[in-house]
């Protein structure tokens, strides 16, 4: 048989998911209150499909639920998929989602993670899990 070179198509994760412990150092970073008043009003509305929030520097889509594991909140962007809530321990967690890591690698998508929690949103103390 003839040896011929392959070119690699894709390599690496397809899915990533970490959990984060971050504690809020300032006022205003993420309003949860806002972000669980706007998911009732959603759910009121008996409406199934999310709506945009800005949260930060980042637009996210809020959906009408929270999830299975507990989390009350729960936002997705074309990078993240963010189960968050101010009382769970860790408080974030996150799914690195497949197109993302098509693009850049995993440790990118982390550092992009880690810079919305300090810089966007006014955390710190962040701890991977």
């Amino acid at each position: 048989m003839e040896n011929r070179n392959f070119a690699i198509l894709i390599q690496g994760f397809d899915t990533v998911q970490c959990a984060y412990s971050m504690e809020q150092r300032r006022k205003g970073g993420i309003d949860f209150q806002f972000l669980r008043e706007k998911k009732e009003s959603i759910r009121e509305l008996r409406n199934k499909e999310p709506v945009a929030v800005k949260i930060g520097s980042q637009d996210f889509l809020l959906y009408p639920y929270g999830t299975a594991s507990g989390y009350p909140i729960l936002i997705s962007n074309e990078d993240f998929k963010i189960e968050m809530g101010e009382f769970n321990r860790p408080n974030f967690f996150v799914t690195f989602r497949s197109q993302a890591l098509w693009r850049k690698s995993a440790f990118e998508i982390h550092d992009k993670f880690i810079d919305w929690g300090v810089m966007g949103v006014g955390f710190a103390n962040m701890h991977l899990q």
